[in-house]
């Protein structure tokens, strides 16, 4: 049962690291943009 959770648990980790990953690349464009645009 512990281990289930703790697979759980790395899964979790797992998924927010990526979406950590695709908000910064978000950001990273919207700036890009705005300083193409200005």
């Amino acid at each position: 049962k512990i281990a289930a959770m703790i697979k759980d648990n790395e899964t979790l980790k797992t998924q927010l690291r990526k979406a950590h990953t695709t908000l910064a690349d978000q950001g990273a464009n919207i700036t890009r943009l705005s300083h193409a645009l200005s």
